[in-house]
């Protein structure tokens, strides 16, 4: 493995879970304050990003199954079996993040997700 490399464990879950480093950011947030419960207002503020598109970011990382929705807020509510994987990546953003920024920005999966959402159908109401 090249020393920048990232391990095929993280490579696979940022292919699977994650569509941006916005999304990435509001992971690593909700991990670093499990178990508790922060409202989309306080992420936005926390991440200085756009409420909409923060609340976007959110609601991937529930069809994910990595964070819960309540009326109170969100909150990292992943499988357990994936906390190892989650403790890797979010250890790799703080140490390599260049390399985990580079990992998700060329990302193969990232394109094809991006195309099918657009085809998704929503609520008209959201």
């Amino acid at each position: 493995m090249h020393e920048r490399e990232l391990p095929a464990e993280i490579r696979l879950f940022l292919d699977r879970c994650i569509d941006s480093i916005e999304q990435l950011e509001v992971l690593l947030l909700l991990w670093r304050n499990r178990p508790q419960v922060l409202t989309a207002e306080a992420i936005t503020h926390d991440i200085g990003s756009a409420a909409d598109s923060i609340r976007r970011r959110l609601h991937g990382l529930e069809r994910s199954r990595l964070v819960d929705a309540s009326m109170h807020g969100f909150a990292y509510r992943a499988d357990p079996a994936h906390d190892p994987v989650v403790a890797q990546v979010s250890q790799a953003y703080r140490e390599r993040r260049v390399s985990v920024i580079s990992h998700v920005v060329t990302s193969p999966g990232r394109s094809l997700r991006a195309f099918s959402d657009a085809f998704r159908l929503r609520d008209p109401g959201s």
